[in-house]
């Protein structure tokens, strides 16, 4: 996939399995074009009857903190999935 070329990406129950965050939404931001979004949807770190063990999963606040550091997207929305998940809408911005 060139750089610069998607106007959407979706990570849906993929961020908690990713060893290495940071580099994950790195690589997704490098393929996004300036201005285009992303939609991360993942479990609540929780127990819950569906899903991965608690201890896979990620937080919203580890995962701001992640973009904080990546400094190339910047969180547009945050949503409320369901009951076991939660949500970020995010914008490249550069």
């Amino acid at each position: 996939i060139p750089a610069n070329s998607l106007d959407i990406v979706l990570v849906i129950h993929a961020l908690y399995q990713a060893e290495n965050k940071a580099a994950f939404l790195n690589e997704a931001a490098r393929l996004m074009k300036a201005g285009s979004k992303m939609l991360i949807i993942d479990w609540k770190p929780r127990p819950t009857p569906l899903g991965p063990a608690p201890e896979e999963r990620i937080s919203d606040e580890i995962l701001r903190t992640t973009l904080n550091a990546a400094k190339q997207l910047k969180v547009v929305e945050s949503l409320i999935p369901g009951q076991y998940h939660f949500g970020l809408l995010l914008e490249k911005i550069k």
